[in-house]
């Protein structure tokens, strides 16, 4: 079920995640590009460890 956030809640899930260097996969599908992309990009680094 698709919820909207808002741009302050996402940018806060974006820091959490961005402080987590274990984290894979993130459950949540975020509406705001740079939220996205971000933790895409942080994503990316942890596979890649």
């Amino acid at each position: 079920r698709s919820q909207v956030l808002g741009n302050k809640i996402e940018m806060e899930i974006t820091h959490l995640v961005e402080q987590n260097p274990t984290l894979l996969r993130l459950g949540l599908h975020l509406e705001f590009n740079d939220a996205r992309h971000r933790v895409a990009a942080h994503l990316q680094r942890n596979i890649d460890r």
